[in-house]
Order: C-alpha cells, then structure tokens, then sequence
C-alpha cells in the first residue's frame, strides 16, 4: 500500500490490482480508531525509516512512498514481539503456528461483522473474489462504506464501540425526540400567533364599527323627541 493509496478524510484505502487475484483494484474502509493510530504512525513514520536505513546491513534508498516501509519478514517480527510482550505468545501443539497470527484479523472481522451484517457484504468487504462481481453490481462503493459504517462499531480493539454505538443511538434517539418537540412547539407558535393575528383584527373591526356608531348615537341623544321618550321610559 502506498501513501497515495490512503485517504484518511474518506477512511479508505486503495487495493491496487497488481496485489488482487483478479487483477481488479478495489477499496477497503477503515474505522475511527484506525484512523487514529494511522495519523499517529504517520507523525513518526519519516523517523522509523531513517533509523531503518541506518540499521540495515542493505543499501537502501533514503525514502520510499510505501505507507509501511518494511518488508513482510519485519512485519511478522513486529507482529510476534507484540504477541510476546502482551503475554499472549502461545504456539500450536500440532502445527507450531503462533495462536495468534495476523490472519486471526480476518477471523475476527469476519466473526464481528457477520453478526450485524450480511455475509455477501461482509465478503466483499474482505475481497473475496467470489462475492466481488455480484456485490458490486449491486453496492456502488459509497454503498459500501455506509454499510461497512453500520458495523464499524464491532471491530474496535482498544474502545468499547458497542457502549459507544448503544450511547450513540440514545443521542439519536434523544435528538428525533428533540426535533418532534422542537416542531411541535413551532407548530403551537404558529397556530397562537394565528389567533393573536385574528384577535387584533377584531379588534380593530371593532373600533371601526364604534367610529361609525358614535356620530349616529351623538345625533339620536341631541333629538328632542328622542330624549322625550327616554324620559318616559325612565319614569315607566
């Protein structure tokens, strides 16, 4: 893999046709906290290689474009030093294989995401080529990346995703409650500022109809006949 190959802002990187079976590139997805250590591997990566070229018995070239830049023999003896100092270095009775080997990855993100995803997708995702065709003739690969996003959760090491995913759907949860309240609130805004609307324009109707009354009622009480007749009512 090279660095060019790395998308860190997409969480992809590209499998590069040379390296498939088939020949055909394709993209694998990376979760959060891989993406962490992979920005913090970058930081001191520029180092690592200097000190590499420096220890080595071969004439090496001052910097390459690979993302790691060792071989597959330095991997594998990261890989067992690591499996050495967390205590869990064991070897096969039968075989004399390490228990715990980089393969056990594949197992693992096989396992983890067979559980909340399907198998044809799950599959893909790890670049089996008998699901490829099929799969992604029906997932573009941003299809892809959302359901790989739907299990990312699962395949974390060193957090607990799944308290982080069942936190994250509370919030989401929390928020739809939210907007409903927020909306039936604007709802209940509009509907009371509606009827302030109406009840300000009786008003004013109102007002209008005692401005057209009061010179009619001003008329009626400076009529000496009317007047007489209310004082009959009066004394009646």
């Amino acid at each position: 893999m090279k660095l060019a190959d790395l998308d860190l802002e997409q969480r992809t990187i590209k499998i590069r046709g040379e390296y498939t079976k088939s020949g055909n590139s394709r993209y694998a997805f990376f979760s959060d906290e891989a993406k962490e250590f992979l920005e913090d591997w970058l930081k001191h990566r520029k180092e690592y290689e200097k000190i590499a070229i420096k220890k080595s018995r071969f004439k090496k070239a001052e910097s390459t474009d690979l993302l790691f830049p060792f071989s597959y023999e330095n991997a594998t003896q990261i890989w067992t030093n690591a499996v050495k100092k967390n205590g869990s270095y064991e070897r096969d009775s039968s075989t004399g294989r390490l228990t715990l080997h980089p393969h056990t990855l594949r197992k693992f993100f096989r396992t983890k995401l067979g559980a909340v995803l399907p198998v044809d997708v799950v599959e893909a995702l790890m670049g089996h080529e008998g699901y490829l065709t099929e799969v992604y003739r029906r997932y573009s690969t941003e299809d892809l990346a959302k359901e790989y996003q739907k299990g990312e959760h699962v395949l974390s090491v060193f957090t607990d995703r799944a308290k982080i995913g069942e936190l994250e759907k509370k919030v989401n949860d929390q928020k739809d409650y939210t907007n409903d309240l927020i909306q039936g609130l604007v709802r209940e805004n509009m509907e009371l500022k509606q009827r302030m609307e109406d009840y300000e324009q009786g008003v004013e109707e109102l007002k209008k109809r005692d401005q057209d009354i009061a010179p009619i009622l001003e008329g009626l009480l400076n009529d000496p006949e009317v007047l007489r007749k209310l004082r009959e009512l009066k004394k009646s």
